[in-house]
């Protein structure tokens, strides 16, 4: 799942075994932009370093996650490079205004 607008920008520089695994699979690749996907997770823009950079809202029920752009990568990195972190409790971390509109999804 990527945004739309960050694949279209960045498809001819995807790394060579991402580029090997679309091309086995190209059904695999699902471009989203600001939406639901499934019940209680949603992407949205979050227009950090690149125009492309999404975050993803998860309603739990101990309360809304986000994550950020960059805190996922490969599945073989996962424990080598520790994620930079992560936002818990969006409304109280931002009283509501964070900047990004994030109101609109909470």
């Amino acid at each position: 799942m990527v945004n739309r607008q960050e694949y279209s920008e960045n498809k001819d520089r995807l790394a060579p075994d991402v580029r090997k695994a679309l091309d086995k699979r190209p059904d695999a690749l699902q471009l989203v932009d600001d939406e639901e996907i499934v019940d209680s997770v949603r992407v949205f823009p979050l227009g950090c370093h690149t125009p492309g950079s999404q975050g993803v809202l998860v309603r739990t029920r101990m309360g809304p996650v986000v994550i950020t752009g960059d805190t996922v990568y490969k599945y073989e990195n996962i424990g080598i490079k520790p994620a930079s972190g992560g936002l818990h409790g969006i409304k109280p971390a931002f009283g509501g205004q964070d900047g990004w509109g994030l109101d609109t999804y909470l």
